[in-house]
């Protein structure tokens, strides 16, 4: 459905072939699913249905004198449904979390190696909500594991009605079981998140730590709700279901949950088509008024005051027939400069002498050409602490025009200096190749370098042999 709602909305950005083979493949997980099932049924044996005589089951890990005990008694009894509840919320939980991590702490954009090759992980809402349909998935699982808790431990519950226990004391337990759940999802899907984080930035996220452990309150409510309709089932069991230690089965309340399960499944069904109706792009004509808008301003930063107001912006020299439009951009920079300025030297950022060919030797489709730029940067380390946003894949080319031209390309001769894409170390020198595209009649270029951990924006003129 994800997908045909892509093919409907997106104009064809997916294929039928691709729906067919994920329909096919989800077939395959659910009957996979089936095989552990399969192998406990051949293990029950036939006297088993005839043992009478206790009301409960269960392995006290802790002593009962509390709902938290008794919920933890019950999950480790039913440990592999718990298990099962777990997973279902920590799967899309640790994802969550990553993608949390990535809008608020990089911007939403995550710039990182992989396979060898550069990649730019841009999360945006289509993320979320698949987050956001998978968390409800894990809530409807986890309904359905401890609606089947409930019910096989009706005489128990039934038994603590008849000493006492009111509804309140009831719920409260059945709702801790799924808080329980949802923690203990949450433990190991923030686990997986500083995994997927460190591997992925290259640094053990220790300032995110708070950040990241917060995001346990996502599977808690997840597990909270997952076990509201349990909970209710569990407040209409009566004493007089403990008599004679057997269950009753109630058709109207089952009936009841299926109603309400049922429900659910197709309002979720709902939800997925109109939020990816709402979220898909809408595609519009680039005017030429589009073409000529100025890049973002720079963001401040932390660097030194000092360099805020010293070192005046220095003028680049026009010398094309566009002085107009070349000085427009030219001006977008604090401190503007050219290729081989000596002034340009003494500053903790440097560009070098351009290559014009691709790094990897690959040849440039017609009428174009690769400008491939050696950029540098350096801090002392006594100067800053921890790392510096800094993420030259996000400079820009502009020609005299006002075309923006991105990077294809960026090689990172020091991985120490720059982890991930986007974090300088202080106290290492940061050597990267920034390989544009451009057409080859450009005879004057203009690179605009804006970062976090520069305390000026770079507006510097290249002239083009």
């Amino acid at each position: 459905m994800i997908l045909g709602t892509f093919l409907w909305t997106a104009a064809g950005s997916t294929s039928i072939t691709r729906i067919l083979l994920i329909g096919l493949a989800g077939l395959l997980i659910y009957w996979l699913g089936t095989l552990i099932p399969i192998r406990l049924v051949r293990r029950i044996k036939p006297y088993e249905t005839m043992q009478s005589g206790e009301v409960s089951k269960g392995r006290h890990l802790l002593r009962s004198r509390s709902s938290v005990g008794m919920s933890l008694n019950q999950l480790v009894t039913y440990w592999p449904r718990t298990t099962l509840s777990i997973l279902a919320i920590a799967l899309p939980t640790s994802l969550f979390g990553f993608f949390l991590f990535v809008t608020f702490r990089l911007q939403g954009v995550l710039y990182t190696t992989w396979i060898g090759e550069f990649v730019a992980l841009e999360v945006g809402t289509m993320h979320y909500v698949a987050m956001g349909v998978a968390l409800l998935i894990a809530m409807l699982t986890t309904t359905e594991i401890m609606w089947q808790n409930v019910s096989e431990r009706k005489p128990q519950l039934a038994v603590l009605k008849a000493l006492g226990w009111q509804n309140t004391s009831i719920r409260r337990l059945v709702l801790t079981e799924g808080a329980l759940t949802g923690f203990f999802a949450g433990l190991l899907g923030v686990t997986v998140t500083i995994i997927i984080v460190t591997i992925m930035y290259q640094k053990f996220p220790t300032s995110e730590l708070p950040f990241l452990f917060a995001t346990i309150l996502i599977p808690v409510v997840t597990g909270v709700l997952g076990a509201l309709l349990p909970a209710e089932r569990a407040v209409r069991i009566t004493p007089a279901e403990a008599i004679g230690g057997h269950v009753v089965n109630q058709k109207k309340v089952e009936k009841r949950f299926r109603l309400v399960l049922g429900t659910t499944a197709t309002a979720l069904v709902v939800g997925i088509i109109s939020l990816f109706v709402f979220t898909s792009p809408e595609v519009k004509p680039v005017t030429e008024e589009a073409k000529s808008t100025p890049a973002p301003t720079a963001q401040t930063t932390g660097a030194k005051q000092a360099d805020l107001k010293a070192d005046k912006p220095k003028e680049a020299k026009a010398t094309t027939p566009k002085e107009d439009d070349l000085q427009k951009i030219m001006d977008l920079g604090t401190f503007q400069t050219y290729i081989g300025d000596p002034e340009l030297k003494k500053r903790e950022f440097q560009v070098g002498e351009p290559i014009y060919a691709s790094p990897d030797g690959t040849e440039p489709e017609a009428g174009k050409r690769f400008v491939s730029l050696p950029i540098s940067l350096f801090h002392e380390a006594d100067e800053y602490d921890g790392y510096m946003d800094y993420r030259p894949n996000g400079f820009r080319m502009y020609t005299p025009d006002g075309t923006e031209y991105s990077p294809v390309d960026m090689v990172n001769h020091n991985k120490k200096a720059l982890r991930g894409g986007a974090f300088y170390t202080p106290g290492e020198k940061s050597e990267i190749d920034l390989v544009f595209l451009v057409p080859e009649t450009e005879q004057t270029l203009v690179l605009y370098a804006s970062s976090n951990a520069m305390p000026k924006i770079y507006t510097v003129k290249i002239d083009v042999p």
